[in-house]
């Protein structure tokens, strides 16, 4: 339960204070039965068309400390104005659409070959890949959703307000666009990821996805015992010091936390006056643990593997690579070369896809080689057997 006041939506800033300063010379907020404010307001800036929803709170922690947080976050409402950006987005939901469509043939060609559904998605490229693209659509779920909040709503987003009241449903056109905002940000770290798959074909450059792939299991046994002793002592903190700091105010503030302290990031004076009997056992353990142990011997285990790579990889001259790659690109833009991707693309079709379809008509013209290899042994062992009958008789 609660109380709420509504200050009105096109009031000045100096009006809303003085409301505020009333609210507390009232006793409408006092130290003793009050143990959650929040003050929430929108703003609009013309200039750039974006709306700013600021969100603050106060709250009593179980220790009985006032911990604050404030929140701002942009956001724009889509007008009709956005038309030609909206023509670029369905342009490129469909190229999505098409690599969709491509990723789940190459999927489809994979089973055929192999008879397994999950032998493609546990590579680890295509498994970023099925990410990648499962994001691309997440992101033109909540676009869609976007666009119709905000055609719904387009008259409580008019400036000025025609309403008082607190623009409620201003609210999910916030969620939707933020929404899109952090799946996109995923996105991007996921899309440059990708360029690893084709630094692969480089001895020079895949020297880190070589690393990886040859430390993969024991790297990650140190990760689960890693993430194991952090979430330990999340916990431990929460309970020890949540009550006072605010880094520590729940479980999932206290595991960042945790993380920061490894970098050097800590506040060791607010521990000790926290709690005086707790501070020093629970910061030296943690250090000791995490630091000393865990981490320097996960950063141990990928030396290991990259010195095991760098002694079993042969360099090629610089020289050598350049005018290779030179007369690659050359021979990739030549006529007859473009000639014959535009007969692929024509015919929806892949080098890849082209090659998978000759390895299937060889595997079946083998297997039909032997099946009649085995029929013809077969009527000869039936002959030989009549023969051998027909002597003992």
């Amino acid at each position: 339960g609660g109380h709420t006041v509504e200050i009105p939506f096109y009031s000045s800033p100096n009006a809303a204070r003085d409301m505020m300063a009333a609210i507390i010379d009232n006793g409408f907020v006092d130290n003793r039965a009050t143990r959650f404010v929040t003050v929430e307001y929108m703003t609009y800036t013309p200039f750039v068309n974006y709306f700013t929803a600021h969100k603050y709170f106060v709250e009593v922690a179980p220790g009985g400390a006032w911990l604050s947080e404030g929140v701002t976050k942009n956001f724009r409402v889509w007008t009709t104005n956005m038309t030609s950006k909206t023509i670029y987005d369905f342009f490129f939901f469909s190229f999505i659409l098409f690599y969709c469509v491509a990723f789940v043939r190459e999927w489809y060609s994979d089973y055929l070959t192999s008879k397994s559904i999950l032998k493609f998605i546990f590579d680890a490229w295509n498994f970023l890949e099925l990410v990648n693209l499962v994001c691309f659509l997440v992101i033109f779920v909540y676009r869609f959703i976007w666009w119709g909040l905000s055609v719904t709503n387009s008259e409580k987003a008019k400036m000025p307000p025609v309403s008082t009241e607190y623009p409620k449903d201003l609210d999910y056109i916030l969620d939707a666009f933020m929404m899109q905002v952090w799946t996109n940000s995923v996105n991007t770290i996921l899309t440059f990821l990708k360029i690893l798959k084709f630094v692969r074909l480089n001895d020079r450059l895949n020297i880190l996805t070589r690393t990886l792939a040859a430390c993969q299991q024991s790297i990650l046994g140190v990760l689960v015992l890693f993430v194991w002793v952090v979430f330990g002592y999340a916990i431990t903190g929460n309970s020890v010091f949540g009550g006072g700091i605010f880094e520590f105010r729940s479980i999932n503030s206290s595991f960042s936390t945790l993380l920061r302290y490894l970098l050097g990031d800590f506040d060791y004076p607010a521990l000790r006056d926290e709690n005086k009997q707790m501070a020093s056992a629970f910061f030296w353990t943690f250090q000791v643990l995490g630091l000393f142990l865990l981490l320097n011997f996960l950063i141990a285990v990928i030396s290991d593997a990259f010195a095991d790579v760098s002694a079993e990889q042969s360099f090629i001259d610089l020289d050598s690579t350049l005018a290779k790659t030179f007369e690659d690109v050359k021979s990739e833009c030549l006529p007859a070369s473009l000639q014959r991707k535009w007969k692929l693309i024509k015919h929806r079709k892949t080098q890849t896809g082209l090659l998978s379809q000759v390895r299937n008509a060889m595997k079946e013209f083998r297997n039909k080689m032997l099946s009649d290899e085995d029929v013809v042994s077969g009527r000869k062992k039936k002959k030989k057997k009549k023969r051998r009958k027909k002597t003992n008789y």
